[in-house]
């Protein structure tokens, strides 16, 4: 049995867009680690129950990027996933500017421009990760400096909003109640780390940017990481103290190392297991800063920064529409299902999915809560002979395009959204259609005197299995049209599930009067010859490769005087 830890990487791109901004520019992926007895609740005051982040079974703080315990039980580490988990910051590309430009300020105080710092604070590369063995949430953070010529001050923001640069210096975001603020101090050359913890916190959303605190969680105390056996500390940081190998791009500037090395005191990482905050794993981590400073201190002067998203909760679906079958009345029937993944590291205590066809919405309810991983909606794994795991849906379109949404509450109220929209596939139909003649000739009256007339008539069906409308009967003399075609009612199936046989034939009738010249003289008697071709449109469906279709009757002969009782005539 295992758990679920999920890794949570930086892109190369800057996120664009606003609060609910979720496009993932970290990447999330999904190792194993080994199950372990439950423990008890998880807080500052008794940490017993608490899950260590230096314990190399959940992730590797070994004072190096890469992943080297090579135990069946090891944890990633920073080079060991893809895609590559890292935010690169170039030389000058951004630094904090003016006097509000600090942590204990709102986002809105902060400014940015471009610039440099020195190098024992200039950004190269940031990294971040997110775990949750036994549902504590825990936040692991790297970083790595241009050269190690005197002490580092570097702090990690997690913010609940989609905190981004705007290009006139200032920032899109606020901060929300809870985000987390850690800040590491890294003296006596880097051999010797000091954490705190801080936690924003404010009574009023709306203003919270501006009329919150930061609020010190944490005594800031040297907390080294051990990264050995199952660990030791709740909360932890470590630098390098010895040359090791880099990870993407890294250009030192220590005298006698090069490209690809990261000289002692320049490679920074750590972790934080938030449930001994009462961080719970409702909570959503969208974007993510990395940060140098003048000092630990909340009111430290800020200098070099790099900021990406960092998204800890999200949602995603997937649809099926499949084992289409005609329905009544010239509609079809499909069975929809799919699957809901909840593709962060915290758990949503609320997942709606609204299923659309034809603008009309299908909805299965609430399917929450769902932690991490994947559920099928609306039921368990498809059956279907089980009605329960998918929704029938009735289209008035053969193939219709069908779209699924997906709403998700988090803990703090953020909703996350996701959509999938798919073409169900058309219902194979069978349309078909007959037409039969029958005929008498007669005498009529006609202004006087007597003429001849051929009256005529017959039943059109419809063989197939789906509606038949803009159905017509036209008589031929001679493979001419003779006279008007004669409109019939709309058929019904006659065969298939939709069978109407009742409806699905039709009569017609007509007479009209004919010429000598369509007259042919057999045996003494007149006989005329003439056919008839019955024409619809399928409800769905082609007949063949037409789109109408299409019946004829053949040539039909009557005779006046069937009987041999008259004889025509001589000519």
């Amino acid at each position: 049995m295992s758990e679920k830890i999920r890794l949570i990487a930086f892109t190369e791109a800057l996120l664009a867009g606003a609060t609910q901004i979720r496009k993932m520019m970290l990447g999330i992926a999904i190792v194993a680690i080994s199950a372990v007895p439950a423990l008890a609740v998880c807080t500052l005051a008794d940490q017993t129950g608490c899950h260590k982040v230096d314990d190399p079974a959940i992730f590797e703080l070994e004072q190096n990027a890469n992943l080297l315990n090579d135990a069946a039980s090891a944890g990633p580490d920073w080079n060991s996933a893809s895609p590559n988990k890292h935010i690169a910051d170039g030389a000058g590309a951004s630094i904090f500017t003016q006097g509000g430009s600090k942590d204990l300020n709102g986002i809105g105080q902060w400014r940015w421009t471009a610039g440099s710092v020195p190098d024992k604070d200039d950004i190269q590369n940031g990294y971040a990760y997110a775990a949750t063995p036994e549902n504590q949430l825990m936040v692991y953070f790297a970083a790595d400096r241009t050269s190690n010529n005197g002490d580092a001050n570097i702090g990690f923001w997690f913010f609940q909003d989609a905190v981004t640069q705007k290009s006139d210096g200032t920032f899109n975001g606020k901060h929300q109640n809870g985000d987390i603020f850690v800040v590491s101090g890294f003296t006596s050359g880097g051999s010797t780390s000091v954490i705190t913890i801080f936690k924003w916190v404010c009574a009023n959303a709306l203003t919270c940017d501006s009329t919150g605190s930061l609020v010190q969680q944490t005594t800031g105390t040297a907390v080294q990481c051990v990264g050995t056996g199952s660990g030791t500390k709740t909360a932890c940081a470590s630098s390098n103290t010895t040359a090791t190998a880099a990870i993407n791009t890294y250009v030192p500037k220590v005298s006698g190392f090069s490209s690809g090395t990261y000289p002692p005191a320049t490679f920074f990482e750590g972790g934080v297991n938030l449930g001994a905050l009462g961080i719970s794993l409702d909570t959503c981590f969208a974007s993510f800063m990395v940060e140098t400073r003048s000092s630990t201190s909340a009111n430290a002067q800020l200098k070099d920064f790099t900021i990406n998203g960092f998204e800890s909760c999200g949602i995603s679906i997937t649809k099926v529409c499949t084992n289409g079958v005609l329905g009544p009345n010239g509609t079809f029937k499909y069975n929809v299902y799919g699957t809901v993944t909840n593709t962060g590291s915290g758990t949503l205590p609320s997942v709606v999915v609204t299923d659309t066809v034809d603008g009309v919405d299908h909805v299965t309810g609430n399917l929450g809560p769902l932690g991490p991983g994947s559920r099928n909606w609306p039921g368990g794994a498809y059956d279907p002979s089980d009605t329960t795991t998918f929704f029938l849906v009735t289209s008035s379109t053969n193939g219709p395009s069908n779209t699924a949404t997906v709403a998700a509450q988090t803990g703090a109220g953020t909703t996350l959204s996701g959509e999938v929209t798919v073409g169900c596939d058309p219902v194979a139909t069978n349309p078909s259609l007959t037409v039969g003649k029958s005929c008498t000739v007669d005498l009529t009256s006609n202004g006087g005197a007597l003429s001849v007339v051929v009256n005529f008539s017959g039943q059109v069906c419809n063989t197939g299995d789906v509606p038949l409308t803009n159905v017509s009967v036209q008589d031929f003399v001679g493979g001419v049209a003779n006279g008007s075609s004669i409109a019939v009612a709309n058929l019904a199936p006659g065969s298939g599930p939709n069978a109407d046989v009742a409806n699905s034939c039709k009569t017609y009738s007509s007479s009209y009067l004919p010429s000598a010249a369509t007259a042919t003289v057999v045996n003494g008697r007149y006989r005329f010859d003439d056919s008839v071709t019955a024409t619809a449109t399928p409800g769905t469906g082609t007949c063949g490769a037409n789109a109408t279709c299409t019946s004829g009757s053949g040539v039909k002969s009557c005779y006046l005087c069937e009987q041999g009782q008259c004889v025509a005539p001589a000519p």
